[in-house]
Order: C-alpha cells, then sequence, then structure tokens
C-alpha cells in the first residue's frame, strides 16, 4: 500500500466523526487571514492526532504545510499527547474579521 492509498483511507474515516460541520479542520475560524492557526485551529490539529491521523493526512485536511504540522505534532507530544486536557473549543475566543477595502 502506498502512502497515498493510506492517506486516502484516513481521510475517508473522517465522515461520520467530530471533524464535520462546525470543528472541520478547513473551517474558517481555526485560521487567521495570513495562515496562521488560531487557538481553535491549534485545537483541532491536536485532536486529529489524538484520533490517529498522519501528519500527512493533519496537513491534507487543514492546509497546512507536512512540516508545519510536524512542529504541531511535537508541541503536542510535549504537552502529554493523547494524555494531555482538551480544551473545550466553545469557549475558546473566536478570531474577528475585518473588512477588506480595495480602494
Amino acid at each position: 500500500m502506498t502512502q497515498t492509498d493510506d492517506v486516502n483511507k484516513e481521510l475517508s474515516t473522517i465522515k461520520g466523526t467530530e471533524f464535520e460541520g462546525e470543528l472541520h479542520p478547513i473551517h474558517p475560524l481555526n485560521r487567521y487571514d495570513d495562515g496562521r492557526l488560531t487557538k481553535r485551529g491549534i485545537e483541532i490539529c491536536y485532536r486529529l492526532f489524538e484520533a490517529g491521523k498522519s501528519p500527512m493526512t493533519v496537513a491534507h485536511l487543514t492546509g497546512l504545510s507536512v512540516f508545519g504540522v510536524r512542529k504541531r505534532q511535537r508541541r503536542w507530544r510535549e504537552l502529554g499527547g493523547v494524555n494531555r486536557t482538551k480544551v473545550d473549543v466553545a469557549t475558546i475566543p473566536h478570531r474577528k474579521f475585518y473588512a477588506r477595502r480595495d480602494d
């Protein structure tokens, strides 16, 4: 089985999980306009690791680079990995959206 097959299999297991709707990894509240992850996006990324997703799959789902996702995975492990204290996503403040003016 190739790495592409593995990633496709992991992507197909997202349906019917907590990562649909408001908690979808590509949700606009998960990233700032400059591409950085918000606190909410970081929590979603950590939950994907806890669900057993590979860095390649997390990168594909979040639109981040594999390098950036691997850095997040190291940070997640430092926080305790699957034993870390989960943050309630509903309590994380939402990012602000600013009006763009193309004058």
